[in-house]
């Protein structure tokens, strides 16, 4: 085996042994919805950019309490509930999946400040100064 088979080799086992398993064949892949709505049918959470504790004392010397947050693209994502549990309660979530919003709404069902829509980035529903923070985490 070459070096770069097995360079390739791990690659491809870190990325199933992370969570990602579901690739797309297709880098395009990631902008067709019914990419994301197929992902979010079985996929319960995954943070793709670190965990929330990775950004935490970053965020608590950036936000306030009172901030209204919104999160774009949020699919099943961890981020909004760890910032609610950290006394961030305003936090409102979209994502154009219909499928991930009402799977995200159940399992926070709990967390009444925090709001769930479907809605698409490129046509918010939103008045403008509606959010003190927008993160596209």
């Amino acid at each position: 085996m070459t070096n770069e088979t097995v360079v390739e080799r791990r690659y491809w086992e870190l990325l199933v042994l992370g969570g990602m398993e579901r690739l797309p064949t297709k880098n395009s892949s990631y902008n067709n919805k019914e990419y994301w709505d197929s992902r979010f049918y079985s996929e319960e959470e995954y943070d793709w950019l670190g965990s929330y504790e990775q950004y935490q004392r970053h965020l608590d010397d950036l936000l306030h309490p009172s901030d209204q947050i919104l999160m774009i693209g949020c699919g099943n994502s961890t981020m909004s509930s760890n910032l609610h549990f950290s006394g961030f309660k305003k936090v409102t979530n979209i994502d154009y999946s219909e499928n991930v919003i009402e799977r995200m709404k159940k399992k926070y069902s709990e967390l009444e400040e925090m709001k769930w829509y479907t809605m698409d980035i490129l046509e918010m529903k939103f008045s403008s100064g509606s959010f003190d923070t927008i993160s596209g985490y």
